[in-house]
């Protein structure tokens, strides 16, 4: 911030400032222009925060942030420590733990089990038909194969 007492042309310490724009209030004006009143010559741009200076009055002092206010300290609760339950024996808890649906369970487990089981037996037997299949044409092709060469050997042999 340069503040310029006396014109550096003439010497001269009256300094006018003028509005260039349409606003009326200088303090309000975004243009300013500092120019000596004795010679009119232009001296420099004024910016809002120098203009109270230029018009003698005191420099607005900036404004001081707001003191942060202390965080308040709040207390924490100790942790409340949950009873822990107590391992139930299955024997002697009968509510817990019913029989029944344990033996459905398990039957409903061994017979899924011979399920798979079965169904594994049966893809073996499956596959183990389907290379008997793919054998038996392979034999079936090569008899056809031989009774043709028969008959076009019988057909060779009757042309001579």
């Amino acid at each position: 911030m340069t503040i310029i007492k006396s014109c550096p042309k003439c010497k001269s310490s009256n300094l006018a400032m003028k509005i260039r724009g349409n606003e009326k209030d200088i303090m309000k004006a975004n243009m300013v222009e500092l120019r000596c009143d004795s010679c009119g010559a232009w001296l420099k741009w004024v910016p809002k925060k120098e203009r109270a200076i230029y018009l003698g009055k005191s420099i607005p002092e900036p404004k001081q942030p707001k003191a942060v206010p202390k965080p308040k300290q709040i207390k924490i609760p100790e942790p409340i420590e949950k009873p822990q339950p107590k391992k139930e024996n299955i024997f002697t808890n009968k509510k817990k733990f019913n029989f029944d649906k344990a033996m459905a369970n398990s039957e409903l487990r061994f017979e899924r089990d011979a399920y798979m089981l079965k169904s594994e037996k049966l893809k073996a037997e499956l596959a183990e038909a389907n290379q008997r299949i793919s054998e038996l044409e392979a034999e079936l092709d090569a008899l056809k194969n031989k009774t043709k060469t028969k008959k076009s050997k019988k057909a060779v042999g009757n042309e001579y």
